[in-house]
């Protein structure tokens, strides 16, 4: 698993209350309080922030080799969507 410290453009935190998430911590961990109550948009803002911070395209961060195949999971993976969110 490969961490995306870069999120950049991508990051929506800046669209969750400030309650939403512990703001020193790291990785980014949304409060389990606030997501009980938070409305279904925050809840998808909140999970794609969190899925983000933890997870990038394997053409930005992976290293390539086309002699052995393609993309070289160093980390494990790959990890899709589907397979960490539930």
């Amino acid at each position: 698993m490969g961490r995306n410290d870069h999120v950049g453009d991508d990051d929506e935190r800046q669209n969750l209350p400030p309650e939403a998430y512990d703001h020193l911590g790291d990785p980014f961990e949304i409060d389990d309080g606030w997501l009980r109550t938070a409305s279904d948009d925050e809840k998808l803002t909140a999970m794609r922030s969190w899925f983000l911070t933890r997870y990038c395209d394997p053409a930005q961060e992976t290293p390539y080799n086309g002699r052995e195949g393609g993309y070289m999971f160093v980390h494990g993976g790959p990890y899709g969507p589907a397979e960490v969110l539930p």
